[in-house]
């Protein structure tokens, strides 16, 4: 769950695929909410996914950068080399 909050996933607690209520042992701190297995593997879902978004978003702007870089480096070396000559 502190997953899916700092990446910003939404997770609506009130949503009965995803929660069940529980009553306590206790009688006096009454009844608590639990994940069910469908929920959990909803919430894993979604942050792989989210995963994937910024992973592309990084490989957008950071590859045609690499690239511009190998590109100048490339242009030096074939003027350092003649200059050489």
């Amino acid at each position: 769950m502190s997953q899916a909050r700092r990446m910003g996933i939404t997770v609506d607690m009130r949503n009965p695929e995803w929660f069940e209520t529980m009553e306590a042992p206790d009688s006096r701190t009454g009844s608590y909410r639990v994940m069910t297995d469908e929920g959990e593997a909803n919430l894993r879902w979604l942050i792989r996914a989210e995963r994937r978004n910024n992973i592309k978003w990084y490989s957008r702007i950071t590859l045609p950068l690499l690239q511009a870089l190998v590109a100048v480096i490339g242009a030096l070396i074939g003027l350092v080399a003649i200059l050489k000559k």
